[in-house]
């Protein structure tokens, strides 16, 4: 692609010069005659018989440029995802395809004064759509702060959805929609987090009892701050759990239990996972209390920091899905092994008790 920037006045220009361009097409046609929000406004020369495309990028500043000294927030990558969105609900009804546009960082624009992204117009690309937005999310995850718990969650979500087929806006919009955190207002802030009360009960319906408790207990951790270290957890996790009677005797030792203890989940049941370093002189355990649970070298973005220089930032996450357990990489730098099995990036593997996992160099036994 011959490209080139040019100066006009107050006006500045991005050209691609393109030999099998016509300008007779409606698509251009549609373009050029009309002001379409989303779309960098461009009109199209002849010069010795070659078409010049002029792009206005007046005003305008590359989406690359805006994120090199202040890194994407979650916010603002949820603010894109929405603009590939409103792009595509916009060209539906010019009948023009989102083939037909550059996704590549560096022909995506912001607008200073609309706070809108814009993109460029030229069809004829070699590359679909899906493996734009494959390309382009990759690319992404070198601009998010990851400090920015958000950023993270929603940048590594859609990149996990791009590697697999068949995805489409909607799927990428979901887990936006679904990583984002919410904003407290001042209102909010200024009201405190209500334990429920939860009484003893008789015989005859302490499981439903029991089971709207962990439920009741598990929204009040999601409220709670997701930085607190694993023994602030595990402490007040307890602390609250009320001593029922149900006529048992106690049990004394869990090692000669036939079934491992349990929690009850919006999901229904879910068995108890842990991770236990197996380093003689630094041994410690990680016990996930909500899921996505990440584990990396951000104390910011990661659910339990782990100081080591070997550990990437946001190094891997754990999911829970369907009464299983399962591990996925988060592209790091020195990987994540299984049983002694590298982690292909981005393809979460079951886990089940008694299973090694590798973090760069340290080792976990699965619990």
């Amino acid at each position: 692609m011959n490209l080139s920037y040019r100066k006009d006045g107050n006006e500045n220009f991005m050209i691609i010069k393109e030999r099998k361009i016509d300008e007779n097409d409606y698509k251009f046609q549609m373009i050029t005659n009309n002001k379409i929000e989303g779309i960098v406004p461009m009109s199209i020369k002849k010069v010795n018989n070659q078409a010049e495309i002029y792009y206005n990028v007046s005003s305008l500043v590359p989406l690359g440029s805006l994120f090199t000294r202040k890194q994407m927030t979650g916010e603002q990558l949820y603010d894109f995802v929405r603009g590939i969105k409103n792009l595509s609900e916009t060209i539906r009804e010019f009948l023009i395809s989102m083939n037909d546009f550059i996704l590549q960082s560096e022909f995506i624009y912001f607008n200073q004064k609309t706070k809108k992204y814009m993109f460029c117009f030229l069809p004829g690309q070699k590359q679909d759509f899906q493996e734009q937005l494959r390309d382009l999310f990759d690319k992404l995850l070198e601009y998010i702060n990851h400090n920015d718990r958000e950023a993270v969650l929603i940048g590594y979500g859609i990149q996990q959805i791009t590697t697999g087929a068949d995805f489409t806006i909607e799927d990428l919009i979901y887990c936006a929609n679904n990583n984002r955190i919410k904003k407290v207002s001042e209102e909010e802030k200024r009201h405190s987090v209500v334990i429920p009360n939860v009484p003893i009960v008789e015989e005859d319906t302490k499981k439903e009892t029991k089971q709207g408790f962990f439920e009741n207990l598990l929204q009040f951790f999601r409220g709670k701050s997701k930085y607190q270290s694993e023994s602030e957890i595990e402490e007040e996790k307890y602390s609250m759990i009320p001593k029922v009677n149900y006529g048992q005797e106690e049990v004394q030792d869990t090692d000669d239990l036939e079934e491992e203890t349990r929690l009850l989940t919006a999901t229904g049941m879910i068995p108890y996972i842990a991770l236990t370093c197996m380093e003689e002189e630094n041994s410690f355990r990680i016990m996930p209390a909500t899921f996505p649970f990440i584990i990396g070298k951000s104390k910011k973005s990661c659910d339990y920091p782990i100081d080591n220089p070997v550990i990437s930032r946001v190094h891997l996450r754990i999911l829970e899905r369907e009464q299983e357990f399962l591990v996925e990489d988060l592209n790091s730098t020195n990987g994540t092994l299984i049983n002694g099995e590298r982690l292909y990036p981005h393809q979460p593997q079951v886990i089940t008790r008694g299973d090694k996992v590798t973090i760069a160099n340290l080792e976990f036994i699965v619990e």
